[in-house]
């Protein structure tokens, strides 16, 4: 026998089930450290390194912790140019950077009767959209888990992140059409954000003239700020490479960083 959403707003028995229900499963999507529930935080930072705070692109304490985080690398081996060697030789091409991917991450506002939309989704959404007050780009992500990730190791503690993919299930609405209940899977992908590149490269004097390849995360802001200290000096770059949409630059391309002239 079922029960309708309508039904179970007119029972208090069925209520309060779902109440304890629900509960229970906050307690189960956490993690218990020193007898402490710890809530896994998406925390978004801009191009310049500072944690950002201005809604709906917020830091977002996560309802339920996810039940399971799956971290994908892919590592490229070439073959030898050499025809008579072994057909198995290899060399090291390099190796991605880290994917995490957080599945099946629940939001849940039946008990409230709030928008799940706006109370937590529109933030979530935030994370993969251009930042119109800020950067014009979407924001570097950390993610935060009491001790996963923490480590003393630098190269093995979880780094900044960017969204590449978001999917989200709306699965239980009020009679009025609000969402109340929502699935969330979200893919991030492992980027130096600029202010770790700056100190990752050499010093050079910005009034000489270089080529940079743009890598996956990277930005015309980005460069700007590695380059010229200035992430609002991206117009330069632009124009000096006819690109009419900074957004719209792919990867592996070539750009002219022209030299500031005094």
């Amino acid at each position: 026998m079922g029960f309708s959403l309508d039904s179970i707003s007119k029972n208090p028995i069925a209520k309060i089930a779902l109440g304890a229900a629900t509960k229970a499963l906050d307690t189960m999507g956490g993690a218990l450290v020193g007898g402490q529930l710890v809530k896994a935080v998406l925390r978004p930072f801009s191009h310049d390194g500072q944690e950002v705070n201005r809604p709906p692109l917020k830091a977002i304490s996560l309802m339920f912790n996810p039940a399971k985080l799956k971290i994908t690398q892919t590592v490229t081996w070439n073959k030898g140019e050499d025809s008579s060697a072994d057909s198995a030789a290899k060399t090291f091409g390099g190796s991605t950077g880290r994917k995490l991917t957080l599945s099946q991450v629940i939001f849940d506002t039946f008990e409230t009767r709030e928008n799940v939309r706006e109370k937590y989704i529109d933030s979530i959404e935030a994370l993969a959209q251009r930042d119109h007050k800020g950067d014009h780009a979407p924001p570097y992500v950390k993610f935060d888990w009491g001790q996963f990730g923490a480590k003393a190791d630098p190269y093995n503690a979880l780094p900044m992140f960017v969204v590449t993919q978001l999917d989200v299930e709306y699965t239980m609405f009020l009679n009025d059409g609000t969402p109340v209940r929502a699935t969330v899977t979200l893919t991030l992908d492992e980027a130096t954000p600029p202010w770790e590149q700056q100190s990752m490269r050499p010093n050079e004097s910005p009034d000489h003239a270089k080529l940079v390849t743009l890598r996956r995360g990277d930005t015309l802001q980005s460069v700007a700020f590695a380059e010229y200290d200035d992430p609002a000096e991206w117009r330069r770059i632009a124009d000096a490479n006819s690109i009419d949409d900074p957004l719209d630059v792919a990867p592996g391309t070539k750009l002219l960083v022209p030299p500031i002239l005094k």
